[in-house]
């Protein structure tokens, strides 16, 4: 968990769920972190209740493995009085086949979820489960997420993105049952919080896909490979910004129909987050003006809940 320490004080825990562009690796926890950032905004407000937020997202987790952190995490954990969830660029990978090596198991999905699982007589010596990590670790350097380990492997995947061929820019394909698959999942996410009494509020993803890039903006782009990561720099095949841009939209109008019908809070970042360079490290990845933008939009959407309930109480 990417978060301070719970004080025994704080009356307003709230637990975050996500991907890479939840959990901020390239940013610096304490001043830089968006989550970290809303925790502090929240307790220098005034009139509000000292508040808590961890961060359990993990690089490449999709709703599925969200599903499985409220079903083996969360009855570990203290009672959390909010949960906010920062979906669907991964889904939409997934639904895409870019970046993963191949349609994960649920045995994949809980190595990705959790770093370390209890097992059974002999699997559970430390040096099997040293094996299994290197075996992953392998499996993830060739291929498994869009996510990367360094810089040294970052630089790699611009390189191929931005050498691609102009006619190597493909649309998108049938993405078969990906936006379907992502609408029950969430609705599960959902039926998971109820359980817990506690409100789940719903981010919409920004990206900086668009269908129609400046050159400063397309620079950044490493991303949205068609097939595995290892084929990215051999074949030089990626679905085109425009294309991109559409598919990630199609997820995002799924989460707020979702949201829309279920009566579930949406904080629209992708509407709030312009599609600009200096918010973003990558496509998707927030820079350090990014996550201050995302931190306050946040921040003011969990100040506004308690109003935004009542309104639809009223209605």
């Amino acid at each position: 968990m990417r978060a301070d320490e719970i004080p025994p004080d704080a009356k307003r825990r709230i637990l975050v769920f996500g991907g890479s562009t939840g959990i901020d690796v390239y940013l610096d926890q304490k001043n830089e972190m968006w989550t970290h950032q809303v925790q502090n905004k929240l307790n220098a407000t005034p009139k509000q209740p000292k508040a808590w937020v961890g961060n359990v997202a993990r690089p490449g987790l999709t709703t599925i493995d969200n599903l499985l952190e409220f079903d083996l995490m969360l009855p570990n954990l203290p009672h959390m009085n909010m949960f906010v969830n920062l979906v669907g660029v991964n889904d939409f990978q997934l639904a895409l086949q870019s970046s993963y090596w191949r349609v994960p198991t649920l045995g994949d999905h809980l190595i990705a979820t959790f770093s370390i699982m209890p097992k059974k007589g002999w699997r559970n010596l430390a040096l099997y489960r040293f094996y299994e990590r290197i075996k992953y670790w392998w499996k993830g350097s060739h291929g498994r997420f869009v996510q990367t380990e360094n810089a040294k492997n970052f630089a790699k995947w611009l390189h191929c993105r931005q050498t691609a061929p102009k006619e190597n820019l493909v649309d998108l394909p049938n993405l078969d049952d990906g936006p379907a698959n992502y609408r029950l999942h969430l609705n599960k996410l959902v039926d998971r919080s109820e359980v817990y009494y506690a409100p789940m509020i719903f981010l919409t993803q920004p990206t900086l896909w668009n269908a129609n890039m400046t050159p400063e903006n397309e620079a950044l782009l490493q991303a949205g490979g068609v097939g595995p990561r290892r084929d990215w720099c051999t074949k030089k095949i990626y679905y085109s910004p425009a294309a991109l841009a559409r598919g990630m939209k199609m997820f995002n109008d799924v989460l707020r129909d979702v949201c829309r019908r279920r009566k579930i809070y949406c904080i629209d970042l992708a509407a709030r987050v312009p599609k600009e360079r200096r918010y973003f490290f990558d496509a998707m990845h927030y820079s350090e003006a990014g996550a201050r933008l995302v931190s306050d939009v946040v921040t003011a959407g969990i100040i506004d809940y308690r109003a935004w309930v009542a309104h639809n109480s009223a209605h």
